[in-house]
Parts: structure tokens; C-alpha cells; sequence
């Protein structure tokens, strides 16, 4: 009988080591979702309004800017609206260069020059680009000198920013 009770108890010990030794995988974290870049390289300054220190007249004109860029976007065929970072390719991107005087000129940059040429020749996001560095130039000498570098810094982060994820998407099989 003593055989007898050695088995079963063999068994369940060989049972329990066999639910030890398969632990089961650690489900993967979900993405965290993609922050929202604001809609233009001015909005993104306006984000920053206090650390730029910027008074009403400032914000008011930059809003004014804001809005006239706006307007300007909504009439380029097959333009839409910035877009959170990660969102389909096609939607508002980095404008070409450094945009913001000296050095980078429209349509041509440190990722490249496609679209150049007529404005009706160029695609959809490389006109939001140059509408966005156009629209931020035109209110540069609203900034006092000590606040015009970092509002070009702020500028530069977002186009940069907007770029990436565009071309992210388009890796992606988002579009191209």
C-alpha cells in the first residue's frame, strides 16, 4: 500500500511544479497615445506665452496671425488641419529649413526638396509648410529681441515635431 500512496502524491507534486515552471507572458502596454502638436508653428508659440513673457498686444496679434494662417490653409486643396502626432500622413507638417530668416529658403531643407517649383505643382502638406513658415516670419518682429530666440527655438521644435510624425505615418504605410 505504501507504493500505492507515493503515487498519487508524486503526481500532484509533478503537477505543481509543471504550473510553476509555464508562467505566463506579460501582456505588452498598450501605446500611450500620441500627444497633440498645436496647429501652426504661431500656436505653438502662443503655448508658451508665459514663459515668453508676452503681453496682450503680442498674444492679440499672434492670434490675429493664427487665424489669417487659418484661412489661408482652408483654401489649399487637400489641406486639412493639423493633426495629432502619429495621425495619417497628409496632414499639416514641418515646414521646409529653418523657416525663420538666414539660411533656409522655401522648399528646400534638411529633408529635401520635394514639391518644389509652381505653387500648384507643390503637394498639399509641402504648401502648409511654406504657408506656416511665411505666416510665423511676418510676425517675428512682434517678439522683443530677448524673447525672438526662444520663439524661433519653439517654432523649430514644432515644424521639426510635425515633420516626424508625418513621416512616421507615411513609414507606416499611412500614405507617400
Amino acid at each position: 500500500m505504501r507504493g500505492r500512496r507515493a503515487g498519487p502524491a508524486a503526481l500532484l507534486a509533478l503537477g505543481l511544479a509543471c504550473a510553476r515552471a509555464a508562467p505566463v507572458p506579460a501582456p505588452h502596454p498598450a501605446p500611450a497615445p500620441a500627444p497633440r502638436l498645436p496647429r501652426s508653428s504661431i500656436a505653438a508659440v502662443l503655448e508658451h506665452r508665459a514663459e515668453l513673457a508676452l503681453d496682450e498686444a503680442q498674444v492679440a496679434r499672434l492670434e490675429e496671425a493664427e487665424r489669417g494662417l487659418e484661412k489661408e490653409l482652408a483654401a489649399v486643396p487637400g489641406s486639412r488641419p493639423a493633426a495629432p502626432v502619429g495621425a495619417p500622413a497628409g496632414e499639416a507638417a514641418r515646414p521646409p529649413g529653418r523657416g525663420h530668416g538666414g539660411g533656409g529658403g522655401e522648399g528646400q531643407g534638411k529633408h529635401g526638396g520635394r514639391g518644389q517649383g509652381s505653387p500648384g505643382g507643390q503637394d498639399p502638406d509641402q504648401r502648409r509648410d511654406d504657408a506656416d513658415t511665411r505666416a510665423f516670419l511676418q510676425v517675428e518682429e512682434v517678439f522683443r529681441p530677448e524673447q525672438r530666440e526662444r520663439a524661433r527655438e519653439i517654432a523649430e521644435a514644432y515644424r521639426e515635431a510635425r515633420y516626424d510624425a508625418r513621416e512616421a505615418a507615411r513609414a507606416k504605410g499611412g500614405g507617400g
